[in-house]
């Protein structure tokens, strides 16, 4: 009846007249369970709640209803990097018969083949015909899985993979044996070859072929794979994958087409002999601004009134530009700037940059292991944290962040990491 145009007594009586017009159709319209006041009024058969949270799902729509499936209309928007997370949506799906999958916006980014200045091509959207001034819509146009010339985007292949009908799932991963289900609702999975291989390293140890599976729609069928047999070596990973492909060729797909792929890591491991290595004896320098820990070949060095590691170096060669630094932050997405995060979150944005030391230790943990404390505080957020070093005698550095949030009520956090600079030779 509709997209996005709210609700109200004119829908309720649309939808009466469609079903006394032409009974046999299902009627849907989103906004119809979205309006509090309307929404014991029937006017949809099939909820399609756009963008419902998974919680919202369950307790609104799957623990309520009985008689109409679920839908989103739209669900996950394909503006830049996006489409992320689609596993834990397709859980609910996958656990929920009622809950049917939803539809993305959108397919093709609507951009229109242009020229620079310089004379390069590239696919201009909003702002790059209007005059100064005119109001436009920037890059919202530019929203779909695949580019304007239907080259895919990266996301299309999270889609993809979610969008599987042909899945695989252990059942006695140590004995090779799996569970294989057949999501189609009309199609024989003798349709289809699953094929699969085994890596070691990431190198091909081993193939093979399933033979070609009768498996009804909806069907499960256990299979073993049979005549494995892998010694592990120390030091390797193994993993098997499988490949679904297409049989036959038909109108959309050529024979041999990657429909579905699964893979998973092996329980077979060979452990070498490992022996703890304390590494030489440290000695510490200090002064009022500066402390340098040295030990065999090695020296970290740490500015006291930064709170910074402002110095690792190996055989008297420098190896950072510029040390980890708290960070609270990341580059904000499309999506992002379409529910306003980068406003709503800007208190994270320079919160670790502005921070300032109120507390320093150095403890040594034995004659091959110190730490250093650093406690700051975070000014805009009304919080502290902690960084600590643990520099060992073998040259090993591991850093440990704590953050301990204030009574300020605080937005989401984009970001609980560090940040760090090398030099260009080492990337």
């Amino acid at each position: 009846m509709g997209n996005e145009s709210g609700t109200g007594d004119t829908f309720v009586d649309g939808y009466q007249w469609i079903k006394g017009r032409d009974s046999s159709r299902p009627v849907h319209y989103e906004r119809a369970e979205c309006i509090p006041e309307f929404k014991d009024v029937r006017h949809t058969d099939i909820i399609g709640w756009m963008y419902a949270p998974i919680n919202t799902i369950r307790k609104e729509i799957i623990d309520a209803e009985s008689d109409r499936p679920f839908i989103w209309c739209e669900y996950s928007h394909a503006m830049g990097n996006s489409n992320g997370n689609l596993i834990d949506l397709w859980n609910l799906v996958y656990e929920n018969p009622s809950v049917q999958g939803g539809c993305i916006w959108d397919w093709v980014d609507q951009g229109l083949l242009t020229k620079s200045a310089a004379g390069e091509e590239y696919f201009g959207y909003g702002g790059d015909f209007e005059p100064d001034g005119v109001y436009h819509d920037g890059n919202f146009c530019a929203n779909g899985l695949v580019s304007a010339d239907r080259t895919p985007h990266p996301a299309l292949w999270e889609v993809k993979k979610m969008y599987q009908y042909v899945r695989i799932k252990p059942v006695d991963i140590k004995n090779l044996t799996f569970a294989i289900k057949n999501y189609h609702d009309f199609t024989n999975l003798r349709d289809y070859q699953v094929s699969w291989d085994i890596t070691a390293n990431g190198e091909n140890f081993m193939t093979g072929r399933l033979p070609v599976l009768d498996l009804e729609p909806q069907g499960e069928q256990v299979i073993k794979i049979s005549d494995v047999s892998i010694t592990p070596e120390s030091n390797v990973e193994y993993h098997i994958s499988f490949t679904t492909t297409s049989r036959n060729a038909t109108e959309l797909v050529d024979a041999g087409h990657v429909v579905a792929v699964e893979q998973f890591k092996l329980p077979f491991y060979a452990f070498a002999k490992c022996e703890q290595v304390a590494g030489s004896r440290l000695t510490v320098e200090r002064t009022a601004e500066y402390i340098s820990i040295s030990g065999k070949d090695f020296r970290v060095g740490f500015d006291i009134g930064k709170g910074v590691l402002s110095s690792y170096s190996f055989s008297g060669k420098e190896l950072i530009k510029s040390g980890p630094e708290i960070n609270f932050w990341r580059a904000p997405t499309d999506n992002d700037f379409g529910n306003e995060m980068p406003q709503r979150c800007k208190v994270w944005k320079q919160a670790g940059k502005n921070r300032t030391v109120t507390f320093f230790n150095v403890q040594q943990i034995s004659a091959h292991e110190i730490s250093v404390t650093f406690v700051y505080d975070l000014k805009e957020i009304e919080s502290s944290c902690s960084t600590t070093y643990r520099v060992k005698g073998n040259g090993d550095l591991v850093i440990q962040n704590e953050f301990e949030p204030g009574t300020l009520s605080l937005p989401a956090l984009p970001r609980f990491g560090m940040n760090m600079s090398l030099f260009e030779q080492y990337e």
